[in-house]
């Protein structure tokens, strides 16, 4: 059975209004706990393939993921560029970095 001792976090991006009426995204996260992976050479190879640029992989409890397209892990960013279902109760998230801005 996997270990799940990684913290990380997802990011869900909401939008709300200010008060002149612009539309400012704010970021709501969401501490879990999942198991770092590696990402497979062909993994890695294919996401090239398709102009992305995979870092990281966790497996995480698939109740936990809420179609959040962020996540932060040892305070740097990443976007969720992929999901697998690995069984009914477990997903992979497949990262890449994005630059705080």
């Amino acid at each position: 059975m996997s270990s799940f001792d990684d913290v990380l976090e997802l990011i869900d991006i909401i939008t709300e209004q200010n008060e002149i009426g612009d539309n400012i995204p704010i970021k709501k996260y969401k501490e879990i706990f999942g198991k770092r992976k590696s990402i497979k050479q062909s993994e890695f190879y294919q996401a090239q393939a398709s102009g992305f640029k995979p870092e990281i992989k966790f497996e995480i409890n698939s109740f936990e993921y809420e179609d959040e397209t962020q996540a932060r892990y040892n305070n740097k960013e990443y976007k969720i560029i992929r999901t697998y279902e690995v069984s009914v109760d477990k997903l992979e998230i497949i990262l890449e970095g994005v630059v705080n801005g």
